[in-house]
């Protein structure tokens, strides 16, 4: 199993658009803010945008390279005829969806700490007071989005018609989970949409955790419906995706 999980590892690696999604993207954002003065603007008392931002940063990151990045791995597996030569050997299928998993949530977890130590690097610290909550609930985050990436790969094909279907997922669910702006700023007739999106619970938990210093069970509701979103995600894209069907 470590070998395989090795291999696609280097999978990743090989795959640009993947990197750009893990790691240029999110750094680009987190400079950009950085630069950008809003000192007339606090999202919360107390709290400077920068440092609202940033939790919102990490988030959108983790999302766009586990929907976009997996659905597109997936895709270019199929268009290649990698998943039809794997068929015709002993490996079991489902040990080499666990490999390809398992990869992107390596790779996802030293995402987070690049993305922590970068924010660090422009005078905010996020974790001092829960790293370990920080990345618990990031990693359950990045278990929903995994889930979304594996069922847009199965319902679309040709890789260019996953990535739009990928990012016609992560672009709404970016600008109305939270990640630059309070969603209480939004019209109320979109409160209830924004309620439903994995990602709100999960910023609004990482915002809890890093920048008030909350216990995360003062964020269960946000950790219950990330499992909600985590449990019915799995069911689905693992009744739906079938090594045999790619």
């Amino acid at each position: 199993m470590y070998p395989l999980l090795m291999a696609s590892i280097k999978m990743v690696f090989r795959d640009k658009q993947s990197l750009f999604w893990a790691l240029i993207f999110p750094i680009i954002f987190l400079g950009v803010f950085r630069l950008v003065s809003f000192e007339n603007y606090t999202p919360a008392p107390g709290i400077t945008f920068f440092e609202f931002v940033a939790p919102g940063i990490i988030g959108m990151g983790l999302m766009s390279f586990n929907v976009i990045g997996l659905a597109g791995s997936l895709s270019r597996y199929r268009e290649e005829g990698v998943l039809r030569r794997i068929r015709a050997t002993p490996l079991k299928p489902w040990k080499f969806s666990i490999s390809v998993i398992c990869a992107h949530l390596l790779i996802a977890f030293i995402q987070i700490f690049v993305l922590l130590g970068i924010t660090y690097i422009f005078g905010v610290d996020l974790v001092s007071y829960g790293v370990v909550r920080f990345i618990v609930v990031s990693m359950l985050g990045t278990f929903v989005f995994l889930n979304l990436g594996a069922i847009v790969a199965q319902y679309v094909s040709g890789r260019g018609a996953v990535e739009s279907a990928a990012n016609a997922i992560t672009l709404p669910m970016m600008f109305l989970g939270g990640s630059f702006f309070p969603t209480s700023q939004l019209p109320d007739l979109v409160q209830w949409v924004v309620e439903i999106l994995p990602l709100t619970h999960m910023l609004r938990a990482l915002r809890s955790i890093a920048l008030y210093q909350e216990p995360i069970d003062q964020q269960i509701s946000a950790i219950i419906i990330l499992l909600i979103w985590g449990v019915l995600s799995f069911l689905i894209a693992r009744s739906i995706y079938r090594l045999q069907d790619m």
